[in-house]
């Protein structure tokens, strides 16, 4: 997908994609979050604003010299969760392979396609990552500082939820954080695979049973090292 950036889109960091560039390429945005890489720089959690028609950018659109009003910029997508942004004529806006598959990603993956096999003949609805609202009950939906989860699924018999899990991953930032998340959500989800060290397993576990009734964990949350994840069949 070819863009021209305008003036404004330099300054504000962010691309205004036309409903008509979007027809010629349907599906080519990701309904959830993906990740942009933008003129060499990664951006994770990103997603593409459909009531507005924007992807925001930032700081690798605002702050390249090199990106200049007019400039012809190239999207790119190379995978269901990556995107990339580059100045045509570059030699780097040709279509390229994915990048290397992290151990993140992995895990995310698996659950993934484990989820969608689950159920035999019914095929849930996924989403990774989630942002919690669409887990909580609206009455309680966060204003803000939205929180996210790397993966829920929902099984529904019509339109009726009848089984909910959450996977999380646990391999960067506070473990406090992530113990946070669960326990706002833990009381509507049926089933919550929860991976990362065995340290801080044994401590978020610690943590969740103060903060949730102990027995709402013990048979809803599971908890998995890394290895054993990836071993599970």
């Amino acid at each position: 997908m070819e863009h021209r950036i305008a003036k404004w889109e330099k300054k504000y960091g962010q691309l205004l994609i036309s409903r008509k560039a979007q027809q010629r390429l349907p599906g080519f945005f990701p309904e959830g979050e993906f990740t942009l890489v933008a003129f060499g720089e990664i951006l994770p959690n990103r997603s593409f604003d459909r009531k507005f028609n924007r992807l925001y950018v930032g700081k690798p659109l605002t702050t390249n010299p090199k990106i200049v009003e007019g400039s012809m910029a190239i999207l790119t997508k190379t995978s269901e969760t990556e995107i990339r942004l580059n100045l045509k004529g570059t030699g780097s806006e040709e279509p390229l392979p994915p990048m290397a598959t992290s151990l993140h990603e992995k895990l995310v993956q698996k659950w993934k396609e484990e989820q969608k096999t689950k159920f035999g003949p019914f095929t849930p609805e996924v989403s990774t990552p989630a942002n919690i609202n669409k887990i909580l009950p609206e009455s309680i939906h966060l204003k803000e500082n939205t929180k996210t989860v790397d993966g829920f699924s929902t099984l529904k018999i019509g339109e009726l939820p009848v089984y909910k899990s959450i996977l999380e991953v646990q391999d960067k930032g506070v473990r406090e954080d992530t113990v946070v998340r669960l326990a706002l959500i833990v009381p509507f989800i049926d089933h919550i695979d929860l991976v990362a060290e065995i340290d801080d397993l044994e401590k978020m576990k610690e943590l969740l049973e103060r903060l949730v009734d102990a027995n709402i964990v013990k048979t809803r949350v599971y908890f998995h090292t890394f290895t054993e994840y990836l071993r599970l069949k």
